[in-house]
């Protein structure tokens, strides 16, 4: 999981906001809770 926030983060461009990651990690998180 860190991993892919990492590379969400890099692929942000620099000054850009990182919605995407802001928007990725809360569902990646409750991905993770609910299958595991």
């Amino acid at each position: 999981m860190i991993n892919v926030v990492n590379n969400n983060q890099r692929n942000n461009p620099p000054g850009g906001p990182p919605s995407r990651t802001v928007i990725e990690f809360p569902l990646t998180l409750h991905l993770l809770v609910t299958f595991n």
